[in-house]
């Protein structure tokens, strides 16, 4: 029986999978400092959805929340901006998208 393999080492070194690892990790990274960058209630209830080039996506559990991140948005958009792999942002686009579920019971 052979030792078990790390998943990580896995996808980096696989073409199509090391790129989807990459751009996840980017996401999740961007995720971190999106939050840093909005009030802690606020920070809970949003997400990265996507980011292109000049757009950043986020989606927000619900319309109230998702109000309350477009009415912060010109100030994130500045804030972000001044970091140097996201110079190039010129908008952000806010889409209302519920939380996923994680149930904790079995079925």
């Amino acid at each position: 029986m052979s030792a078990p393999v790390d998943l990580h080492k896995v996808l980096i070194s696989s073409g199509k999978l090391a790129e989807l690892a990459t751009r996840c990790q980017s996401l999740q990274t961007l995720e971190g400092l999106l939050h840093t960058h909005l009030p802690a209630p606020l920070a809970r209830h949003c997400r990265v959805a996507s980011l292109d080039q000049q757009t950043l996506y986020l989606h927000a559990d619900t319309p109230v929340w998702a109000s309350q991140l477009r009415f912060h948005s010109r100030q994130l958009l500045a804030d972000l901006k001044r970091h140097k792999d996201l110079e190039q942002l010129t908008q952000i686009e806010i889409r209302t998208v519920p939380a996923p579920c994680h149930a904790t019971a079995a079925l």
